[in-house]
């Protein structure tokens, strides 16, 4: 074998799925019944869907003498559920990793791993189903049935949300991996945010679900690790760790507003 070793994927992903969920319920059960036609007031919902989404991705992992490893690929999606259902976005990812106690320099034996670590990755994330059309609401006038806006725009040019991550950190382990530390700090950044958003009632809509802000999330994530025991009869290990999160909305198109089924009230554990 040599020293450098590379394995090579390619790939294509498909979802196709057609849902039709239909739902019945009832109040005002008689005593004693179980089935909902035995209720006096009756309710059917039906919901049909029907998605695609097709990706093409390659990735190239190459290891040189554990010294160095590496990784470089590269995926291609498109879905339905965004506003041009033809067009495809890419999403680029890499990462870099030296350990430096397999270098022929490295002469500190209580320390078996010191390695470093660097990635960068982008992924993406599509609209729900329904968000780049107009609803629109059964209606009865005079016994005649019809069908009219429901209050919901949809967004014919909504993107999707593209998330891009960068990370660094670091692995220290000593005494044979008896005592490993860990220490991660990454920065992603969410553009295009999907969020729904009020309409003046003027327009003649309630709702629209449409890309709207960018998002920030700063982080370090620290952990250390120890085999405290690693007898035949008796075993002990623990683990301590620590997480900071910093998130902040860095662009907002609409005023500041509390997201729905956050938290209690107004106030109580609301989230703008």
């Amino acid at each position: 074998e040599g020293d450098l070793g590379l394995t090579t994927q390619i790939g294509l992903a498909y979802l196709y799925q057609d849902a039709n969920l239909i739902n019945a319920r009832g109040t005002g059960l008689a005593a004693g019944q179980t089935s909902v036609d035995q209720s006096a007031n009756q309710v059917t919902d039906q919901f049909r869907s029907e998605e695609k989404e097709l990706g093409y991705f390659a990735q190239v992992e190459g290891n040189y003498k554990d010294q160095f490893i590496a990784t470089l690929g590269y995926r291609l999606d498109k879905s339905t559920r965004n506003g041009d259902p033809n067009e495809f976005y890419g999403f680029p990812k890499a990462s870099l990793a030296v350990n430096l106690t397999n270098f022929d320099f490295w002469s500190v034996d209580a320390i078996n791993q010191l390695k470093f670590r660097t990635a960068y990755g982008e992924t993406g994330n599509a609209a729900q189903f329904g968000s780049t059309f107009t609803s629109l609401a059964t209606s009865n006038i005079g016994g005649s049935v019809g069908q009219s806006i429901a209050g919901i725009r949809g967004d014919e040019n909504i993107l999707p949300e593209t998330a891009r991550e960068f990370e660094v950190g670091f692995d220290v382990g000593v005494l044979n991996n008896r005592i490993t530390f860990e220490a991660t700090y990454y920065n992603k950044t969410v553009d295009d945010l999907i969020l729904q958003r009020a309409l003046p009632p003027s327009s003649g809509f309630t709702r629209e679900t449409t890309n709207l802000g960018e998002l920030q999330n700063k982080g370090l994530e620290l952990a250390v690790t120890a085999d405290v025991f690693d007898e035949e009869n008796f075993k002990w290990n623990t683990r301590v760790q620590f997480y900071k999160n910093t998130s902040e909305i860095t662009r907002l198109d609409v005023p500041p507003f509390a997201l729905a089924g956050a938290g209690f009230g107004t106030g109580l554990g609301t989230i703008y």
